[in-house]
């Protein structure tokens, strides 16, 4: 976890009503609340794909699992890899806990682009591949340099997306 000194904790928890509360019977200061809020929302998921109903669906799972979470959207993979460089030159952001892109995009760049540049720049980011088309499609088209150990076929299933994506998303305190 990142470390805030207590200016910016006092910060961000001014909306709090309270100065402490009770949790399994001990009784946390204002900065353990602080603290507390920020590792419960501080989950950020990426979603990367050109069809918006497909930003709609995947926000209403993501919130299911965790409502606190940040998503962000891009249609675009080049933009997507703006923005994730963008975000990690940030001292005040974190890097995606999560970047779930399709495979197939409008442009020059498919989510194997974002995928292969993830692999290379943010190691430890979890990234899920999903895709309308079959996988003999993809292996000709998109698998060239590498194929990806597993992609996620639309529809999704929402068992397999839920088993695959809460262990990434849900906050353990």
């Amino acid at each position: 976890m990142e470390a805030y000194n207590v200016n910016e904790i006092d910060q961000i928890t001014q909306d709090f009503e309270f100065d402490e509360f009770d949790i399994d019977d001990k009784t946390l200061s204002q900065e353990e609340v602080g603290l507390f809020k920020l590792s419960k929302g501080h989950k950020r998921v990426l979603v990367v794909d050109d069809d918006i109903t497909q930003l709609n669906f995947l926000e209403d799972l993501i919130a299911e699992i965790n409502p606190d979470v940040e998503v962000d959207w891009e249609s675009d993979a080049h933009r997507a890899i703006n923005l994730i460089a963008s975000s990690s030159n940030q001292t005040d952001r974190r890097d995606y806990d999560l970047i779930i892109s399709d495979i197939v995009l409008e442009g020059e760049a498919s989510g194997m682009t974002l995928f292969e540049y993830c692999t290379s720049y943010q190691p430890n980011t979890d990234f899920l591949l999903i895709s309308a088309h079959s996988r003999e499609k993809l292996r000709n088209s998109y698998f060239k340099n590498y194929e990806p150990l597993e992609f996620m076929k639309k529809p999704l299933n929402f068992t397999a997306f839920y088993k695959r994506v809460m262990p990434k998303l849900v906050v353990t305190v």
